[in-house]
């Protein structure tokens, strides 16, 4: 099993950050903003992905999906930059 349930991503990847978080199953809809005090996140859309967040490390950046999991349940795909 998993230790990130819903998210999708390669270890492979490791060196080829920034990562950004894209929602699966959609083609450009990337995560912006997690409030997790509020209890839900923000996405933008488009490729260029100047709104999404941006993780240095993988390790940074699926700490952040597995919040995205947690607060809205949304698959994601860990992409690199």
């Amino acid at each position: 099993m998993s230790n990130h349930p819903g998210v999708t991503y390669h270890v492979d990847d490791k060196d080829l950050g920034p990562f950004t978080l894209r929602i699966s199953g959609t083609s450009a809809e990337f995560v912006s903003f997690i409030h997790t005090y509020d209890g839900f996140v923000d996405t933008a859309i488009g490729w260029e992905r100047q709104f999404a967040l941006k993780f240095n490390t993988l390790e940074g950046a699926l700490a952040a999906a597995d919040q995205v999991w947690l607060i809205e349940g949304y698959y994601t795909t860990v992409e690199p930059s």
